[in-house]
């Protein structure tokens, strides 16, 4: 079964457009456009204009343009949630002139209010809200990537939503102090276990950086660069069962195929292995995006493809992943957002889809029929670490041991 349920149209958004807050209006989704409006998809009708909510002087030739946000949940001081924005101010020629980041309130009646808004030196490319760390004293921050390989660091207070700068960013997040991003940061992924932390850092010239953190002593365990051809625009970490020392990294450039790697850590090495090719993902132009519920995985193309996989056949790191089904979609993808097991929220060129699909109904041991890319391309992935005093590195097909 594949029923849409609802469609917004909608243009000017990027991949970074597509957010949900819990107690939202409706089901809790709206969307972002790089013009600056936000747009709940229960209520289009009434949008709001963000740039219209800051003091930012804009001469008759310029443009301001939208170009990364974040949302998370925050239930302090009469509100629902904030998200937090980079923005450029263009000339007429659209080169860049100025950057600022501001921070908005949602409040309970679903409206935005400006929190804060400070200039930036250099080009944004990417934000994100973290999860409340206690060596933040127990708040989020805000983390901005720009293209000068740096991140920009600031915290959010827990019930005002008091946004701080702060230099510090090696005593909160010793992986983003270490001098070595490789490029802008375009993606980002993070998972918290009871002894761990896990994130991942994606930039435009295809390196991933993967760090695992001792969350007792805040101290660094494993570091590791991942080379792929291409654009990162897919990266996502995921549990690995109940296992506590090991996670998977879905990971893919533009180019594609999606991969699976798995990173386990030992006493006196970690271990680094690409296990599994999601397979079906290629040949549609461009992959975009990704999203996951508890059970489905699925991957987004810029032709419109949207392949789904089951969660347990990743995990089990079978070498090739076969789709349970795929769907040709109207439109380029540019960000999914699962609800439920049945529900999906897909971002597209043309607008807003609300989708209502039962994956069960198709029968996973049937192949998917394409033509699958070999190997050669994400073989040559190539790995650095910095995981304790020794830097040897042994390697076979598909696998990196870090000693």
């Amino acid at each position: 079964m594949w029923k849409e349920l609802s469609f917004v149209p909608l243009q000017f958004c990027n991949t970074y457009g597509l957010h949900y807050i819990q107690g939202g209006r409706g089901s809790g989704v709206f969307c972002t456009t790089i013009g600056g409006e936000v747009v709940w998809v229960d209520d289009p009708s009434h949008p709001v204009k963000l740039n219209g909510l800051f003091n930012e002087e804009i001469g008759p030739n310029e443009v301001l343009e939208l170009i990364a946000a974040d949302s998370a949940r925050h239930t302090e001081d009469d509100c629902i949630g904030i998200l937090a924005t980079c923005w450029i101010v263009n000339d007429e020629m659209y080169l860049p002139q100025r950057y600022f980041g501001a921070l908005f309130k949602i409040k309970k009646d679903f409206s935005f209010v400006l929190g804060w808004k400070d200039s930036l030196k250099t080009k944004p490319t990417f934000t994100r809200v973290t999860e409340v760390t206690p060596l933040a004293q127990n708040r989020r921050c805000i983390l901005i990537f720009t293209n000068a390989c740096c991140v920009n660091l600031f915290t959010i207070e827990q019930k005002s939503a008091k946004v701080c700068a702060t230099e510090i960013v090696g005593d909160i997040f010793p992986g983003l102090d270490l001098q070595d991003l490789s490029g802008a940061t375009i993606r980002t992924s993070c998972l918290h276990t009871k002894k761990y932390r896990w994130s991942g850092l994606g930039s435009e010239t295809g390196t991933v950086i993967i760090t695992a953190l001792l969350k007792a002593k805040n101290d660094i365990v494993c570091r590791a660069k991942l080379k792929f051809e291409g654009v990162i625009s897919v990266l996502q970490v995921l549990k690995a069962f109940d296992e506590e020392d090991k996670v998977l990294f879905l990971i893919s450039s533009m180019i594609g195929p999606p991969t699976i790697w798995t990173i386990a850590t030992r006493e006196e090495d970690t271990e680094i292995i690409r296990t599994s090719e999601l397979l079906g993902c290629v040949g549609h132009d461009a992959v975009i995006c990704s999203g996951f519920s508890k059970n489905i995985i699925a991957i987004g193309t810029y032709g419109g493809r949207l392949i789904f996989f089951r969660r347990k056949d990743i995990l089990e790191e079978e070498e090739k992943i076969y789709p349970c089904f795929s769907v040709d979609h109207t439109a380029p993808i540019l960000a999914l957002r699962f609800l439920s097991d049945e529900d999906l929220v897909i971002l597209s060129r043309s607008g807003v889809h609300t989708v209502k699909f039962k994956a069960e109904d198709y029968d996973k041991d049937v192949p998917y029929e394409t033509t699958v890319v070999p190997d050669d391309k994400e073989k040559k992935a190539t790995s650095e670490s910095s995981c304790g005093k020794k830097h040897s590195l042994r390697r076979q097909e598909n696998q990196m041991i870090f000693r």
